[in-house]
């Protein structure tokens, strides 16, 4: 792998800042994440740490123009960290509870303490995303039913590509793992939304 040095690394994050912030909004649009404001702070710094890692690995001998890699480094930190907000999603959230402790003057100190249990009412709420989650999982075409099940279990992507070559008459690569990754999450998006 190459190393460029500091200049270069410097010149060519500056060049590229400004696809940055037009992509994560781009793909905040794609995947249906568009008036999330906290969530775009977020995918900005990934993707300003998505343009750095291009800078660092960008080797000219491979025929890929800057600004093509700088935006693959672009997209595919931000698209990993949509993906890693949506697992987050589907897991149950813990729950605060307020409690009061009395002392023995009969004054109360509130306090901020989690709850091991959440409501029945997120329970109720959390089962039933889960539910339309499974069975519009369930509806997705092979492929990509294997890839959304990978990434949740937590696979490596050589494994995940292993699995869809058991499909594929002809050997498939990373790239066609992407392609279904981000075909997944678009449908899936959909069908959730629906």
């Amino acid at each position: 792998m190459v190393e460029n040095s500091r200049e270069f690394v410097d010149e060519f994050v500056e060049e590229h800042i400004g696809l940055v912030f037009p992509s994560v909004k781009m793909l905040m649009k794609k995947y249906g994440f568009f008036r999330d404001s906290f969530l775009q702070d977020d995918l900005v710094s990934c993707g300003t740490d998505g343009l750095w890692r291009a800078a660092i690995t960008y080797d000219e001998s491979k025929g890929s123009t800057k600004r093509g890699y700088a935006l693959g480094g672009i997209h595919r930190r931000v698209s990993w960290k949509i993906f890693d907000y949506v697992k987050k999603v589907v897991r149950r959230p813990k729950t605060l509870s307020l409690d009061y402790i009395s002392s023995e003057e009969d004054s109360f100190e509130g306090s901020w303490l989690e709850s091991e249990e959440p409501s029945p009412l997120e329970n109720t709420e959390r089962k039933e995303l889960i539910e339309k989650l499974a069975l519009s999982i369930e509806s997705l075409n092979p492929k990509k039913n294997i890839v959304i099940r990978g990434i949740v279990s937590g696979r490596k992507i050589e494994n995940i590509v292993e699995d869809l070559n058991l499909l594929n008459v002809r050997p498939i690569g990373r790239s066609s793992f992407y392609h279904y990754r981000t075909g997944a999450l678009r449908d899936l998006q959909r069908m959730m939304a629906s």
